[in-house]
């Protein structure tokens, strides 16, 4: 190597993940990501490519400048509790910051939009990853695959569907900047709440280079044959063709219509009920096509058309056009705003009106002249990594600490949580106070007292006797009276709920943290949660992922993924570890003191919407940092009947944060029906009702009963607005 050339670093790559993988076909992200590594092949930039890895096996590989990284699914006690996507998502962030690590840091990573892809790696620099820091986190806008399927006309309330369309638009709200591809998705996406208030926006089109084998040599005279190169769905606009191949019939033109890609139900239907067409020969299906069959096909078309009402940036209209063939789009797609208003004239048409797009057709010759001149430019590969680079720098030089916590219904939420004067540490040099109500536990509380000792965050303690009868209980209690960082408090028997309220009471720190006495956290939970409430105002409390620890063996026989606590889902199904989360403790005194009336641990629960209900968010650390030990016999294990009866109290008690929520919770509910049915929202609902003492009729029917809870739930906001 001479001496004035140095091998690309880390530093100077931007890292794509996908995903599709490169072999993909079908102009969807596999298509983006090949055009991606071909424009950095042609001015010799060095990128790292991160795709799903093929059967599982991991590997890497090196193609010119481009490392390519199979990322397969991690091994994790977590996977069933977190689903496909989510697993995936959190493959994709250990692989990553693994490479980081090795590595170093890059220029910037980019994710797609799809299935909420970057969740985990946003989650993870969010809470404060040090290997994450000043590493620009891009999320490029195709199309997010929920508003896909509200366009199919696919229902997404189901889990775990629900979930991951959520956790996608969340990711849209935690980048660091937001790459759109046309004005038409840039506004969509606004309209549906897809960007926070300070999301930084980023018009950039994506790279295309032509084939060599891509242009179409002109004809003297061509066939009125005419094609669709895409899926056979509805939303592509396979009804539209269909319509203008019955306007052809009825003029009694000789076009034909040649139909390519993969066949869907809709496109059955249409085989049923226009069966005429296909059998006369007017529309004509030709299977799935190569890359080389498709422009050998293309070669006999007057035209393409791409009907579908809406699309962002379909690949295979760029095709069309740089190959020098007209290809009718409607005003929606984002090709249209990038073309010229005269070749716009002739290929921009309304579908809707058949006669007109039948004489757009008869008239193509135009628009293939226009297409002579076309400009490629704003596709080349020094445009996209130009535009890149620019965004990236004006990252850096805006650079600045984010003071809020990006949450989906931010609007229920409140900033200026922080305390205007900060309480001063103890002695001890302590921030955070851990209450630990205590009856009956003096097997257990040792090794509780010890995880919170060994935390990396300085902490005092206050044990809360709840008038334990136990005499080895009582004797316990005598090891901790005088002894540094712990208060013993005694109480006359009340129950957990006022024994926690009595001891968040004595605290004197700026937070506090409730843990039961057989449970323990790992050494780091409490630095990284302070950390978390020391960086973001607008957030109220801090919680992690849960370990369930079995009594009899200790061995780990549930892995709890919890994410960021908003109200939904949280009014319907809790997802969070409430019964150890770190709060500023003024906040837990306002709003999040535990109902001594509610029994089964859901005191806790009704205690975090309480938070919730006042506009206090939460926000929960990517990984297992506390253990929760289940013991036969437990109050978690009491039953399903203590459950519905302290649930409808929790109801009835948090009306006006119901009501708020009540057409998102009337949807869930109708979808997942009752939620005894569900506890991880990376899994869907059971669909059924174990031992449910129901009467006779419609209860027995999960989704019936879900339309019952639901009507409850509009009668209790009535009575909420009254």
């Amino acid at each position: 190597m001479s001496l004035n050339m140095r091998r690309p670093s880390s530093a100077d790559e931007i890292w794509y993940v996908s995903f599709e993988r490169l072999e993909s076909r079908g102009g969807g992200l596999g298509t983006y990501v090949r055009q991606v590594k071909r424009a950095a092949e042609t001015v010799d930039r060095a990128i790292r490519i991160f795709q799903n890895a093929a059967n599982g096996v991991a590997s890497r590989r090196a193609d010119g400048n481009t490392t390519i990284i199979d990322v397969p699914m991690i091994e994790t006690p977590a996977k069933d509790a977190l689903g496909y996507w989510m697993h995936l998502s959190l493959s994709f962030a250990e692989a990553i910051l693994e490479e980081i690590s090795n590595a170093g840091p890059p220029k910037a990573i980019e994710f797609p939009d799809g299935f909420a892809t970057g969740y985990f790696l946003f989650q993870k620099k969010l809470v404060g990853d040090e290997r994450l820091q000043g590493v620009p986190l891009l999320l490029c806008a195709h199309t997010p695959i929920s508003v896909i399927e509200e366009w199919i006309g696919i229902p997404h309330y189901a889990l775990p569907n629900w979930w991951t369309f959520r956790a996608e638009k969340w990711c849209f709200k935690a980048a660091d900047a937001v790459i759109t591809l046309s004005g038409m998705m840039d506004s969509l996406l606004e309209q549906k709440g897809f960007f926070a208030t300070d999301t930084i926006r980023f018009r950039s089109v994506n790279p295309y280079l032509p084939s060599p084998k891509a242009s179409i040599a002109a004809q003297a005279q061509r066939s009125l044959t005419v094609g669709m190169a895409s899926r056979m769905v509805n939303w592509k606009g396979l009804p539209q063709v269909i319509s203008l191949a019955e306007e052809a019939d009825r003029q009694n033109l000789p076009i034909v219509f040649e139909l390519c890609g993969h066949i869907t139900p809709d496109y059955e239907v249409f085989q049923k009920s226009h069966k005429e067409l296909f059998q006369s020969g007017r529309v004509i299906y030709l299977g799935t096509l190569g890359e080389d069959e498709l422009q050998e096909k293309r070669a006999q078309w007057a035209c393409q058309l791409h009907p579908s009402p809406r699309d962002n940036f379909p690949y295979t209209v760029i095709e069309c056009l740089s190959a020098g063939l007209p290809c009718l789009i409607t005003k929606d797609n984002g090709v249209s705003e990038v073309i010229s208003d005269e070749l716009g004239e002739k290929i921009v048409v309304d579908f809707e009106d058949s006669p007109s797009v039948i004489e757009k057709i008869l008239h193509i010759d135009e628009a293939r002249q226009i297409l002579e001149a076309f400009d490629l430019s704003i596709f080349s590969p020094e445009s996209y990594f130009c535009a890149r680079d620019r965004l990236i720098e004006s990252l850096a030089k805006g650079k600045s600490v984010r003071e809020k916590f990006p949450f989906v219904d931010a609007d229920q939420s409140r900033g200026g949580l922080r305390t205007m004067v900060r309480p001063p540490a103890t002695a001890s040099g302590a921030r955070l106070t851990v209450v630990i109500p205590y009856y009956n536990m003096g097997h257990y509380v040792e090794e509780t007292i010890q995880s919170v000792l060994r935390s990396s965050a300085a902490t005092e303690i206050i044990l809360v006797n709840d008038g334990s009868s136990d005499r080895s209980s009582i004797q316990k209690l005598g090891d901790y009276r005088g002894r540094d960082r712990i208060r013993v408090l005694d109480t006359p028997n009340s129950g957990v709920a006022v024994a926690r309220n009595f001891g968040v009471a004595q605290v004197d720190t700026e937070f506090v943290a409730l843990l039961n006495a057989d449970d323990t956290v790992e050494p780091t939970y409490y630095e990284k949660a302070i950390k978390v409430l020391d960086r973001y105002d607008n957030v109220g409390f801090v919680g992690s992922w849960c370990n369930d620890i079995s009594d009899i063996n200790s061995n780990i026989t549930r892995h709890w993924v919890t994410y960021n606590a908003e109200p939904m889902p949280n009014i319907v199904i809790n997802n969070t570890n409430c019964q150890s989360l770190v709060y500023r403790t003024e906040l837990y005194q306002k709003h999040g003191e535990h109902d001594p009336d509610l029994k089964m641990y859901l005191d806790n629960w009704d205690g975090m919407l309480g938070m919730l209900e006042g506009g206090c968010f939460g926000v929960m650390l990517p990984e297992a940092l506390f253990n929760y030990r289940q013991r036969a016999g437990s109050i978690f294990s009491s039953g399903r009947s203590a459950w519905e009866k302290n649930y409808a109290s929790i109801v009835r008690k948090r009306v006006s944060l119901f009501e708020k929520n009540a057409p998102e919770v009337v949807l869930f509910l109708n979808a997942n029906g009752s939620n005894w049915n569900y506890h991880l929202l990376g899994q869907p609902s059971q669909g059924f009702l174990p031992e449910l003492a129901s009467p006779a009729g419609d209860y027995k029917l999960p989704h019936r009963l879900a339309r019952s809870l639901a009507k409850r739930l509009m009668r209790f906001a009535d009575k909420g607005r009254k």
